[in-house]
């Protein structure tokens, strides 16, 4: 319960800072991959902020930073303890896709050309990657090289000294530009992705193998809800059958081309609900990662639209 004075005082704050939960839910989705645990994040850190007391809250010069330092210590909170956050999840698990490129997070301060770091920070591999990495490295990049943020402040966040944070977002970065050296254009992936979609559709097993890399894994999350397929499925003829099977094989659906985090992917509709989504990661001109999600749970902003 708050005294009078503290009401008094917080909902003013809270309404001045309400066109922050936006920017904040960015940053949360790039730790979390999940909208939903994003916005529950930017819930808890909006409710510290409230319990403050007005002198604690006259005591800050930017809220709008207080709030990102905020919902930074609650996402890394539920990224140190990733094992007991997933207790339960079945199967394989994928960061959610999302339909569209975050244009709407560009702040009016930010600078146009920055645009690019905004929409490369949903990219599918990106996510990936991001969740094999340290809660700390994790947050170090996603607040040093997406969002602009400084060692000193994420040092704050992640209990490190600004030495040892500069090392955390540096060990991050040396990770993903290892994975993503060898990334064709965008818009050599898109032509990819429409020829495997044309392959599928013939039902051409042979078409599909010579586009996918010997060692493509094909990884599907369903979450024990969508169409599920029990762990990786590994190598080129394993990986087309497996990917004809469930692209043209399943009942009255239809597969179209879409953009898929800001890069080109396939969804699935059946009776026009998205049931499915596509993406890949094409390197050295050949195929070499399908993450496809149907856990209907991570597909809900596909079909609120």
């Amino acid at each position: 319960m708050h005294d009078d004075e503290h009401d008094d005082n917080s909902a003013p704050y809270s309404q001045d800072l309400e066109g922050e939960r936006q920017r904040l839910a960015g940053i949360a989705f790039r730790m979390l991959g999940l909208s939903f645990e994003a916005n529950l994040a930017v819930a808890e850190a909006f409710e510290r902020w409230l319990n403050l007391t007005s002198e604690e809250r006259a005591d800050i010069g930017s809220p709008q930073e207080w709030l990102t330092e905020a919902v930074s210590k609650v996402c890394l909170e539920r990224l140190s303890v990733k094992p007991s956050r997933r207790a339960g999840y079945r199967g394989n698990w994928l960061p959610e896709p999302v339909p569209f490129p975050p244009l709407e997070e560009l702040s009016s301060g930010q600078n146009p050309k920055d645009r690019y770091t905004l929409d490369e920070s949903v990219n599918m591999l990106l996510m990936v990657v991001l969740d094999s990495l340290t809660a700390g490295e994790r947050v170090a990049f996603i607040l040093h090289d997406v969002f602009g943020v400084g060692y000193k402040e994420i040092a704050d966040v992640v209990g490190r000294s600004p030495v040892e944070t500069r090392r955390l977002a540096k060990s991050a970065r040396l990770h993903i530009q290892d994975r993503r050296k060898n990334e064709v254009s965008a818009e050599r992936q898109r032509q990819m992705v429409l020829n495997l979609l044309k392959a599928c559709e013939a039902r051409d097993e042979h078409a599909v193998g010579c586009m996918l890399h010997p060692l493509v894994t094909l990884l599907v999350d369903s979450g024990g809800k969508g169409r599920a397929v029990a762990g990786p499925v590994e190598g080129a003829e394993a990986a087309s059958r497996k990917l004809i099977q469930m692209l043209i094989e399943a009942p009255v659906m239809t597969v179209s081309a879409r953009s898929v985090n800001g890069g080109s992917g396939l969804v699935f509709r059946h009776a026009e609900r998205v049931i499915g989504v596509l993406s890949v990661n094409v390197e050295a001109d050949k195929i070499i990662n399908i993450w496809i999600v149907t856990n209907p749970d991570k597909l809900e902003q596909w079909n609120t639209s």
